[in-house]
């Protein structure tokens, strides 16, 4: 199975507490797409959330795919961090016990103020 173009579905939101904006970025990404990560602005106060698809070996996984290295290309290009620890409960639980965790990027700047809260 290859990787197929961007079908990507982005929801892209502001929001102001006081004098503080957040740029906050939802995105769906499906198996075996490969996104276009170029078009994002990310700057200070910068959320990334949602479910990437993206397998990548920063994050574990053995077998990377499109999604993750554009994640890396991402990472190393802009001032966003991946906000996820090992011993994070996982997010995603498939049906054969399969699990994954990582979902949430944000910009250094509130990076340490970033707290994940599993439900």
């Amino acid at each position: 199975m290859g990787t197929s173009i961007d079908k990507s579905e982005i929801v892209k939101t502001q929001l102001q507490k006081e004098e503080t904006f957040f740029k906050i970025f939802a995105l769906y990404i499906p198996p075996n797409s490969k996104p276009d990560l170029s078009s994002y602005e990310i700057f200070a106060r910068t959320i990334i959330i949602g479910d990437m698809n993206a397998h990548s070996g920063w994050w574990w996984y053995s077998h990377p795919n499109a999604a993750g290295l554009e994640f890396e290309d991402l990472l190393n290009s802009s001032p966003l961090e991946l906000s996820f620890k090992p011993d994070d409960p996982p997010t995603y639980i498939h049906y054969n016990g399969y699990s994954c965790s990582p979902g949430l990027y944000v910009s250094s700047d509130i990076c340490a103020f970033t707290k994940r809260k599993i439900m």
